[in-house]
């Protein structure tokens, strides 16, 4: 579990650390994780207790890059189904750390059009943010099928959603509905609803929708 704990530090809030975890942070990471998937199953009173609890435990060193990685994290969260990017709580760590990575990341989710360093985004989105950026159209959709795990997903669909094609909708709800995760299908078949004009498609899509709204 520690490890495992390690590897979700440097790939779901996108950085990593060379030396061991400490408990605050181990702690941190863990309640967010949980947080992450209760929100993303639409759990949101449990989602809020967890995500309150990785901001205390990462509360607890005048270190505030975890901290500030827990806020960037959480508003990239909202990003991947489809609200817009807003962090005022990272905004106002920011200056306090002065970590060019999560700035980086900062600035791709909120204008990722403009990325001025693509080398220092996570991995995972460097492919996606060249082609987005150099306007390669016919690549993007392929690009952003190829991104794991599925929230870093979610998150380049979100940012690329005026180039969208069907396939690529399809495959978030496919694989969002695998996990259960309840509150990203609802928010990406409302997405996809506005998409498309097909009387039989938006039939079905209604049906989705108002079956998952009631339970």
């Amino acid at each position: 579990m520690r490890y495992l704990l390690l590897i979700a530090l440097f790939f779901i809030l996108g950085c990593s650390t060379k030396s061991p975890i400490n408990n605050w942070q181990y702690q941190s990471v863990n309640s967010y994780k949980n947080f992450e998937r209760y929100f993303l199953e639409n759990r949101m009173n449990l989602a809020s207790i967890e995500l309150d609890r990785a901001r205390s435990y990462a509360s607890q060193s005048a270190d505030l890059r975890t901290l500030a990685r827990i806020e960037l994290s959480s508003c990239a969260l909202h990003v991947s189904v489809l609200f817009e990017y807003n962090c005022p709580r990272y905004d106002a760590l920011k200056d306090l750390i002065d970590d060019k990575d999560l700035d980086s990341y900062a600035s791709f989710l909120s204008d990722p059009l403009h990325v001025k360093e693509v080398s220092k985004l996570p991995a995972q989105y460097r492919s996606f943010a060249q082609s987005l950026s150099s306007s390669e159209l016919s690549h993007i959709n392929t690009t952003i099928q190829s991104i794991s795990p599925l929230s870093s997903q979610m998150i380049a669909a979100a940012l690329a959603q005026d180039h969208l094609n069907h396939k690529s909708i399809e495959k978030i709800i496919t694989s969002a509905s695998h996990h259960g995760f309840k509150y990203a299908v609802i928010r990406w078949l409302d997405f996809s609803l506005q998409k498309t004009s097909d009387p039989q498609i938006r039939e079905s899509l209604l049906m989705k929708l108002k079956i998952l709204k009631n339970k």
